[in-house]
């Protein structure tokens, strides 16, 4: 049994997924508060704290299998993954991609270097 009267809980869940990245993403869910009764066992509240824990781990589980992310907002980004970084250049050399017809010369260039010349006949 409880000594304090008038005690509330909140539980908390939090699920840590790498989902499509490298980068783990962590996802917290704060579920609704809990009268705590003071004739309450430890057991039984410890029981008791533990369902709503899992249903709000349940909730972040069910929400990312379904990919719906509307619920949560972002507190905080990081840094670019490696692939985050290359999909970035890829996209940046396919824009930059030109052609250029100078004399008789066809050239593909890119931002760094000539990929190839070709000249037609």
């Amino acid at each position: 049994m409880l000594k304090e009267k008038g005690v509330q809980a909140i539980p908390i869940a939090y699920y840590y997924s790498f989902r499509h990245d490298q980068r783990p993403e962590l996802f917290i869910k704060v579920g609704k508060r809990i009268e705590v009764n003071t004739e309450t066992s430890r057991s039984e509240l410890t029981h008791k704290l533990e369902q709503a824990v899992t249903t709000e781990l349940d909730s972040i589980k069910s929400k990312l299998v379904s990919e719906d992310l509307s619920t949560f907002d972002v507190f905080m980004t990081g840094r670019k993954t490696l692939s985050e970084w290359l999909t970035w250049w890829k996209e940046k050399v396919r824009r930059c991609t030109r052609s250029v017809l100078l004399s008789n010369v066809f050239i593909v260039e890119r931002l760094y270097e000539p990929v190839f010349v070709y000249e037609p006949s």
